[in-house]
């Protein structure tokens, strides 16, 4: 994400608008989602749900970023919905990596 954050404050420090949709994401989403796929299926609702959330981010950060007008309702609200954002993501990882290890311990079992 940092990459992407950059990008983001490139093109505010340059004064062009742009779609939030268009910015790069450097992340490896396609490989996360492939190796899910393969090995741990029963995520992949999760997974599609943290890549929903951090479209959602991106776009939260690129709206923040270019608001001219940051009136103090605006700055409360922006800072609302990121920190639950990062909330319900936190807990959507840690929910997953649970279930990874609950995998990982009933193929021991079975090994």
């Amino acid at each position: 994400m940092n990459t992407m954050l950059m990008q983001i404050v490139s093109e505010v420090a340059l004064d062009s608008k742009f779609d939030p949709k268009a910015i790069r994401n450097e992340m490896p989403s396609e490989k996360v989602t492939m190796l899910i796929d393969f090995y741990v299926p029963e995520l992949k609702e999760d997974n599609e749900y943290i890549k929903k959330q951090t479209t959602f981010l991106y776009q939260h950060v690129t709206k923040h970023l270019l608001e001219i007008n940051k009136t103090q309702q605006f700055l409360v609200e922006s800072a609302i919905t990121a920190k639950e954002l990062a909330e319900v993501t936190s807990k959507t990882i840690a929910s997953m990596k649970s279930k990874i290890a609950l995998n990982a311990m009933k193929l021991l079992e079975n090994a």
